[in-house]
């Protein structure tokens, strides 16, 4: 059976500079080999979707996906006798600063120091795994269709999802008075690696290519691990670029 050289090494190490996971790490460390959708699923399951730490510590600025979001809840409450560390009595110093919209929202108010914003790198490295996966299905034609729908479904699902929180965080909100012109995040939707800077999208280019994916993930999506989390309402998320 042919194989096909799978180039997910070298694009997200491009794009992020990040290490590879151990999925990855038992091939070549130039050329990554899928010889069927099973290589290809394992890949997703891997890379694709979030990682979980499911180690029951207390979760540090940097070991989570946009660690800080829950300070931005109106809701949020402090709570100054949480423990969490001995180097740090309270975990509210790290995120006091985004709680309050301060224009350095990551400066941690009782050392002075910087948390690292990971979830740029995270989030892009996860569609860059997508879309090449995305790319690669069509090499394996006599794999069953069934299987061949679900990933691409399950990557159409997981692109949207990205790509909807990125620019929720990063981007300006949509403005149906300018019909989305505003700037969001930049987009990549192929595997390709080009020499060039990406620019930021608009937001109405960002939305479109959210709805156009969770149109084609619910259209190939029957049982699946994304197909409890998807449904119309949301793409009711995105109506408006209509």
């Amino acid at each position: 059976m042919r194989n096909i050289i799978f180039y997910i090494w070298i694009f997200v190490c491009y794009m992020v500079g990040g290490g590879c996971s151990d999925f990855l790490e038992e091939y070549s460390r130039d050329q990554v080999y899928a010889s069927s959708c099973k290589d290809l699923d394992e890949a997703l399951i891997g890379n694709g979707y979030m990682e979980s730490r499911g180690d029951g510590k207390a979760p540090g600025f940097n070991d989570l996906y946009y660690g800080y979001l829950f300070a931005l809840d109106d809701d949020a409450e402090e709570h100054v006798a949480m423990g969490w560390g001995s180097h740090n009595p309270s975990f509210i110093p790290q995120v006091r600063n985004t709680a309050t919209w301060q224009k350095n929202p990551y400066l941690q108010t009782n050392t002075g120091e910087d948390s690292e914003d990971k979830t740029v790198e995270k989030l892009y490295a996860h569609i860059a795994y997508v879309n090449t996966i995305m790319s690669t299905l069509d090499e394996f034609p006599n794999d069953p269709i069934e299987d061949r729908k679900r990933i691409l479904g399950e990557c159409q699902f997981l692109r949207a999802a990205y790509y909807l929180m990125l620019s929720n965080l990063y981007g300006w909100a949509y403005d149906v008075k300018n019909n989305g012109a505003d700037l969001s995040v930049p987009l990549k939707t192929t595997e390709w690696i080009v020499e060039d800077k990406f620019s930021r999208a608009t937001v109405g280019e960002v939305y479109r290519v959210i709805e156009r994916d969770l149109i084609g993930a619910m259209r190939k999506l029957a049982r699946s691990r994304a197909k409890k989390l998807l449904s119309y309402e949301s793409i009711s998320r995105t109506d408006t670029v209509e």
